[in-house]
């Protein structure tokens, strides 16, 4: 995060650890602890670039890209009521934190939870003071309704659009300039300012010379990586010009939006099949920003080549293989916009970063015990490589575990493991735990399972266990 660290439902310029927040003096290694938790470890050489080691429930970490698109707002917010309360969930009980154990599995809260009522308050009460004066209880009250607990995440979001639409002047012109006016004072920090974004996505399709100038300042607030999608295909010509304009905005939050709104593979977003079968309006776009100086805007580019790669890997490879220029910033770029062409072992994608389709190890030993587990214990890996190579070889070495599903056929997902230089006659010992818990990303199915033990792509060995009901 450029300007604050989104940690445990908190969103300050400096550290928020465990619920306790660390003033944003000079911090250069700081201990800080939410009662009752075990000491957790953050350190920084400046405060504003933190990072810290913290057990977040695993529902958060799978959202953690959503969390952090959530921006600072403008200082000095006119909504005085709730300036006092901004940043913060409700209580401990409802943040992300509440009910981590050390691993973080436990008693973790959906992440549409965090549109709560004061959350939307916050937002609505921004609409109110723009609109003149509006009846906000009633807004709140039709937001909040039977069907409230039911609603997904973007069903939320959209809900509040919908219902704040129905509020504002029937023209849609007039509803935006209102929109726009509140963006300006809502205390952000704020799931529900998505609302924002879903207003033009919902009603302003029709309107581009409006609705593009104000997804270009909502996305300030939050992403409006979603809200683009469906003027990039109702516009493609218009909007491959507007992309690159927004490449070259002088706010990282809106040349981010040029990468990330230009996905091809977008999660959550709205499916671009001209973009994914022809990826040539994206490329100038990525290459303006090659560069960027906010490493976030670099990650989305490296997010968009890895998309591409999944349809145009040798497109891909070239383009790095252009690319690449001696600086450790484009070497993390590349890396990691080809992780999915590593894990598949593409020939050019593993020559580009030194490794060799054809490593020269042997097996050792490889074993997954129990042999027998159910569903929601674990299983442990353990695999011993031994170099064959009579000079040193960079390896890549990562497993590939087979789940059960409902076809029979099985469902592969690839885990990373370990990257090393191994000399001759070196040895390399991997021992990973494999998870049979739920996951509302992956059901567990009692079955036949077995993983696939590869290096630099090629697989070496597999083992197989059992999952029982």
């Amino acid at each position: 995060v450029v300007t604050g660290l989104v940690v445990c439902g908190e969103v300050v310029t400096g550290v928020v650890v465990g619920g306790a927040v660390v003033d944003s003096g000079n911090v250069d290694g700081v201990v800080v602890a939410e009662s009752g938790s075990s000491s957790l470890q953050a350190a920084a050489a400046n405060p504003k670039t933190a990072t810290a080691s913290v057990p977040f429930p695993r529902s958060i970490m799978k959202a953690r890209r959503l969390m952090l698109m959530l921006m600072l707002p403008p200082t000095g917010s006119s909504v005085a009521r709730h300036r006092a309360q901004r940043w913060r969930v409700p209580s401990l009980a409802s943040s992300p934190c509440h009910g981590a154990t050390v691993d973080g599995m436990a008693d973790a809260p959906l992440l549409k939870e965090f549109i709560h009522r004061q959350s939307v308050a916050g937002v609505v009460a921004a609409v109110s003071v723009a609109a003149g004066g509006l009846d906000e209880d009633a807004i709140l009250n039709q937001v909040f309704d039977d069907e409230w607990d039911n609603r997904a995440l973007k069903q939320r979001i959209r809900h509040i659009a919908v219902t704040v639409r129905s509020f504002l002047p029937d023209a849609y012109p007039d509803a935006l300039d209102v929109m726009r006016r509140a963006a300006d004072n809502v205390d952000a920090g704020w799931m529900s300012v998505w609302a924002f974004n879903d207003f033009v996505e919902e009603y302003g399709v029709e309107f581009p010379d409006l609705s593009l100038p104000a997804l270009e300042e909502f996305t300030k607030l939050a992403s409006a990586e979603f809200a683009v999608r469906p003027f990039i295909k109702t516009y493609p010509e218009r909007m491959a010009v507007q992309m690159l304009d927004w490449a070259h905005d002088s706010d990282y939050r809106v040349r981010r939006l040029a990468s990330e709104g230009f996905r091809p593979r977008l999660p959550w977003g709205m499916g671009l099949p001209a973009i994914k079968a022809d990826p040539a309006p994206v490329l100038p776009v990525l290459a303006v920003l090659r560069n960027d100086p906010s490493e976030v805007v670099r990650r989305s580019v490296a997010n968009n080549l890895n998309d591409i790669s999944k349809d145009h890997p040798d497109l891909v490879v070239q383009v790095l293989d252009e690319w690449l220029d001696g600086s450790a910033e484009m070497e993390t770029l590349a890396k990691h916009a080809s992780r999915t062409l590593l894990k598949r072992g593409h020939p050019g994608a593993l020559q580009l970063h030194g490794f060799s389709p054809t490593p020269q190890v042997e097996l050792v030993a490889a074993t997954a015990t129990p042999a027998s587990a159910a569903v929601g214990e674990s299983v442990i890996l353990e695999v011993e490589l031994r170099s064959i190579d009579s000079d040193t070889q960079p390896l890549i070495v990562d497993y590939a575990v087979v789940f059960q599903n409902v076809s029979g056929k099985g469902s592969r997902k690839v885990f990373k493991g370990i990257v090393a230089d191994l000399e001759s006659g070196e040895k390399l010992v991997m021992r990973r735990k494999i998870s049979l818990a739920q996951q509302s990303t992956r059901r567990i199915i009692p079955g036949p399972h077995s993983v696939e033990i590869q290096v630099n792509g090629a697989m070496v060995a597999q083992v197989h266990f059992d999952v029982t009901g």
